[in-house]
């Protein structure tokens, strides 16, 4: 009986930096590796652990590093590279590299992965994706990486709580809600298109496309969203209130949403509502 969770794939992959030959690790598919628990309101699908497999997370595997020079994107867009960017991806090398150490410094991307792999691909994948042009929609690409980093870095708080590795993730949150943002304003604008094709997820089991998208945008506008200036808060959060209504259509039914953004949505709409009421009332005082 198979008892592993990821292989090696028989297929080699060629770093289109360093020219490195490696064979990527895969998910193993099947015989209930992957128990699904709930739904966070984040979108996220939490698993039970399995008594044969243990705790099994598919987020560790859809980012392909190449573990020589730690260039790193999603698997999709590992060869996508352009001849011209080449230099550049390589004298960032070694940035890249000591970002990771100072974070993991024995990290290994030739072993199997584990959540310290995990954290340090999309982390990677956040670097390397500033030098694609708009035209590959590196912002939504970075924004879907600063989340599932601050997800992984909170699983990780809870194997090593000494370590407080939830500040890491409350970091990753902070910058995945202005990614998130950044990508609405510049498709609406025509500078950056949202990904056409592309599984939007956030999660690898589902793909909650635009509306997953906007959603997810006025949760981080709400839980992390900056607090300092009290007329600037109040603004984004009549902005983030705007697109959810117009988006879902708070308070009416429609078979076009998916019920469970359409309830979580009407939440979070809830809780700006009561937030932007308190707000009013203590400018009022």
């Amino acid at each position: 009986m198979n008892t592993k969770v990821s292989y090696n794939s028989k297929e080699i992959t060629l770093c289109p930096v360093c020219s490195e030959k490696f064979h990527r690790e895969e998910l193993h598919a099947g015989r209930g590796r992957l128990i699904v628990d709930s739904l966070t309101e984040q979108l996220r699908h939490t698993y039970k652990p399995s008594d044969q497999y243990g705790i099994v997370n598919p987020l560790l595997y859809p980012i392909t590093v190449c573990p020589t020079c730690k260039y790193a994107t999603l698997k999709e867009d590992f060869n996508k590279l352009k001849k011209e960017w080449v230099p550049l991806i390589e004298r960032q090398r070694a940035d890249r590299e000591k970002d990771i150490r100072q974070l993991f410094p024995l990290i290994n991307f030739a072993k199997k992965r584990s959540l310290p792999e995990g954290i340090s691909s999309y982390y990677l994948a956040l670097h390397c994706y500033n030098i694609y042009s708009p035209e590959f929609s590196p912002t939504f690409r970075q924004a879907l990486c600063a989340l599932r980093c601050a997800w992984l870095c909170n699983d990780l708080h809870k194997l090593q709580p000494q370590n407080n590795w939830e500040i890491m993730g409350k970091i990753f949150y902070r910058k995945c809600r202005y990614l998130y943002k950044l990508a609405i304003e510049n498709d609406q604008n025509n500078i950056e298109s949202l990904p056409d094709g592309m599984n939007y997820g956030p999660d690898t089991e589902k793909n909650y496309g635009t509306d997953g998208v906007l959603y997810l945008a006025s949760l981080l506008e709400y839980y992390y969203g900056p607090r300092d200036n009290h007329h600037q808060r109040i603004e984004n959060l009549q902005r983030a209130k705007i697109m959810l209504s117009k988006t879902f259509g708070i308070g009416q039914p429609s078979k076009l949403k998916p019920h469970t953004i359409l309830e979580n949505a009407r939440n979070i709409h809830t809780k700006i509502n009561q937030e932007l009421g308190n707000m009013r009332k203590h400018s009022m005082l």
